[in-house]
């Protein structure tokens, strides 16, 4: 039985909607043998995005770099002068109840102030329970059910190699890259297995019982999740595309002549924080256009986008605590960081409060989103990122999810997530069934958002170029790039559970 914290009740008790999770092993697989070390690489702090070959928008360029707010000192504190009304002899009540002398106005004012920002609190309090409770957090009614997969397969074989710093992957396109149906799969890669997985909750895990990735799925016994969550998302994602596109181009996209980008020819769009890729060199929003802006604001408040954010968070900090840790702790830093800035916000985020620890996302809009085996080279090395699968297709004719590295094809139904670290497995997903459409919502935060904080918020060239930059610190650094890695996996957690 895994020993997954849960939240205790009054009597001592503890309870998980994971208690009873059985996870999928990879008996022969290494975490440690994930990786082979290169001493040379492109491991630039401009290297940005991970679709970099997606959709570029006509945007105004982003603005200039920007100083520091000048120190502002704290307001001076009022002097309450306690004056009784004339008119009020004393002993009698004033209409509002005070007796007289006994407070001014400026007093009373404050008062109610501090009791409405208690009343806020409060109803900011019940509004993150009830997201929560909607995405699938009912802890104290039911319990997952799940079951695991264990694999027998050799990973050291099919490592990708890792950047000098270790913080990211060094780009690997795939020669002659092509999309591949269900048959042509079965044909050409007999020896593959294929996991018939049914949207349960389901950890995979190496022979060092790391959990390397996790099949999230969607949250059980949810009968509305299908409909108000899925569907959804999938029709606003596809009338996004529409307004965003204007239509025919957006329908035409898929079947464009000449080379196809080097995750497929569907369209996609990046919003959310990033450094590099052409734009300054401090992690900012990604420009785009005031109706797209619009439009993504209005898909990131839907209720079903913000319950499949709660979900796929749920299930980070559930499966991989110390990771979720690292990514919302560097979050949060860069965000203190920008609020420091003199200029206005250049970091905000997709969802509210914590409700997503990832920095960006990337809308696949299809219409037909069928990615070509590729790394996400510039993701963080070991960090996770998450696919949630919309449209209208049929999960066992097409739209399976196959790790190549793994020689493991797993069935991927609408609405359900995975979590997996995409910078260092190869991976796309089949072909899907004619006249039909498939959507995919990913989240993730760059290696050099990671970077940019890990380097109190600069950038490798300004350390190295500094006169300021001590001789032990150069060898500080260098003794972290050696370690990086092993540091990096050391936040995966260890499965004691049920295994398959």
């Amino acid at each position: 039985m895994s020993s997954f914290p849960g939240r205790r009740t009054r009597s001592g008790a503890e309870y998980s909607p994971f208690a009873n999770t059985v996870a999928l092993r990879l008996a022969d697989v290494h975490l440690a043998n994930l990786l082979r070390h290169h001493d040379e690489g492109p491991d630039s702090d401009t290297e940005s995005l991970n679709d970099s070959d997606a959709d570029g928008d006509d945007d105004a360029a982003p603005a200039q770099p920007f100083p520091r707010k000048p120190d502002i000192p704290p307001p001076r504190p009022s002097t309450f002068i306690r004056v009784a009304p004339p008119g009020h002899p004393p002993g009698t009540r004033l209409p509002n109840g005070l007796m007289p002398g006994s407070a001014t106005a400026a007093e009373v004012k404050a008062r109610c102030l501090v009791k409405k920002h208690q009343r806020d609190r409060l109803t900011r309090s019940l509004k993150r329970e009830q997201l929560r409770t909607s995405a699938g957090c009912r802890l104290k009614h039911r319990l997952c059910q799940a079951a695991a997969l264990q694999l027998k397969a050799t990973i050291a074989d099919y490592a990708a190699p890792v950047a000098a710093s270790g913080w990211q992957a060094i780009r690997q396109d795939e020669l002659n890259a092509r999309a591949h149906s269900l048959e042509e799969i079965q044909r050409e890669r007999p020896d593959m297995l294929i996991y018939d997985w049914d949207g349960a909750p389901t950890p995979v895990i190496d022979a060092d019982c790391n959990i390397l990735l996790l099949l999230g799925g969607f949250p059980p016994d949810d009968p509305t999740w299908s409909l108000e969550v899925a569907q959804d998302a999938a029709q606003q994602m596809e009338a996004a595309a529409i307004e965003i596109y204007s239509g025919p181009k957006w329908r035409r996209k898929a079947g464009l002549n000449g080379p196809a980008p080097r995750r497929g020819s569907h369209a996609a769009k990046h919003v959310g924080a990033a450094i590099g890729g052409g734009q300054r060199c401090y992690p900012m929003n990604l420009a785009h256009g005031a109706q797209n802006l619009l439009v993504f604001a209005r898909l990131f408040g839907l209720k079903s986008f913000q319950r499949i954010a709660g979900w796929t968070n749920m299930l980070f900090m559930a499966f991989a605590p110390n990771l979720h840790e690292f990514y919302c702790t560097t979050y949060a830093a860069l965000c203190d960081w920008d609020r420091l800035q003199a200029c206005a916000k250049h970091i905000v985020r997709n969802f509210k409060g914590s409700a997503s620890v990832f920095t960006t996302v990337t809308l696949n809009f299809g219409p037909i989103t069928v990615t070509l085996p590729h790394i996400d080279f510039g993701n963080l090395a070991w960090g996770w990122c998450t696919v949630t699968a919309l449209g209208n297709f049929n999960p066992d004719r097409g739209g399976h999810l196959i790790l190549w590295d793994l020689n493991l094809l797993i069935r991927f139904p609408p609405g359900s997530t995975i979590l997996l670290p995409s910078a260092i497995l190869r991976h796309s997903n089949l072909k899907i069934s004619p006249n039909k459409t498939r959507f995919s919502f990913t989240q993730f935060t760059p290696a050099g958002i990671f970077r940019w904080v890990y380097n109190d918020f600069r950038t490798d060239k300004d350390i190295n170029s500094a006169k300021s930059t001590m001789p032990e610190e150069h060898e500080q650094r260098k003794r972290d790039w050696a370690s990086r890695w092993q540091e990096g996996i050391r936040m995966y957690r260890k499965w004691d559970g049920p295994v398959m």
